[in-house]
């Protein structure tokens, strides 16, 4: 992303995004290193290497039930952390943001449009992320997005605003254990959807802690052994103002473990 010409909004947003990503620590949430600014404005991030996306690998075909359980529930995983102790709502949850590294592991990825959230607040603040985590377990089952966008202009939705339940039975047979709680989750008020708590208490979703909760998510990165070295010779200044210029160029560093302010 180049910086050049952004205004003050726009900076803060980029610093926010960065502060997010840097502050994020789960095994099914990508994991951000450093934020690098070079001298002629473009601003890159270092983190987890990620071979595919998720809509990669449903487009492949070659998720196996087995699978798409495991992976559903890293993604539940994943959401519970953001909500329950980041209080971070994604909002933009959708295949092409989440991701499988090499071991076989999802990770949630792009911060661009999340917020955060008093734990305090309503429910529905953060309930589009139930929705749309509801949308892409139909996706993954079927291979298949159950409509292209949720407006009543699309004739699926449509027909979802019409039928509702009927319509998820189709998707979804009525004998999958999931089925209940995909129908909780896209009720159209968003007050009346489960809480991301309420979701790993479902029976269907214990089952699947039962199943895969004490697997161990093995992550691999981008970083080389020397970056990891540089990191680990900050200077006591460098950690305090976390932005430096590594030695011998002009590149602008902001990385995890030093403070980032949102102020500029």
């Amino acid at each position: 992303m180049c910086t050049k010409g952004m205004n003050c909004r726009q900076w803060k947003h980029l610093l926010d995004e960065a502060s997010f990503s840097l502050s994020l620590q789960h095994p099914n949430v990508i994991r951000t290193y450093q934020f690098v600014r070079e001298a002629d404005g473009t601003v890159y991030s270092i983190m987890e290497y990620c071979e595919k996306d998720l809509f990669t690998v449903v487009q492949e075909g070659s998720l196996t039930a087995e699978d798409i359980d495991r992976l559903y529930f890293q993604l539940l995983s994943g959401i519970a952390y953001l909500h329950d102790v980041a209080h971070v709502a994604h909002r933009d949850m959708k295949l092409d943001n989440l991701c499988v590294d090499e071991d076989g592991n999802l990770k949630i990825i792009d911060f661009g449009c999340s917020s955060t959230f008093d734990p305090l607040a309503p429910a529905q603040t953060r309930g589009v992320d139930v929705w749309a985590t509801a949308v892409i377990y139909l996706a993954m089952v079927s291979g298949h997005f159950p409509w292209e966008v949720a407006k009543s202009e699309d004739p699926n939705y449509a027909l979802y605003l019409k039928y509702h339940g009927r319509v998820i039975d189709h998707w979804l047979p009525k004998d999958k254990a999931a089925n209940p709680l995909i129908k909780q989750m896209l009720m159209i008020d968003p007050a009346m959807r489960p809480t991301v708590d309420e979701l790993m208490h479902d029976p269907w979703v214990a089952s699947l802690e039962e199943r895969f909760g004490h697997a161990k998510s093995r992550t691999s990165s981008t970083v080389s052994k020397t970056t990891l070295i540089g990191l680990a010779q900050t200077t006591k200044q460098q950690e305090l103002t976390g932005i430096y210029t590594h030695p011998n160029s002009s590149t602008s560093t902001v990385s995890s473990g030093l403070s980032l302010s949102s102020g500029y």
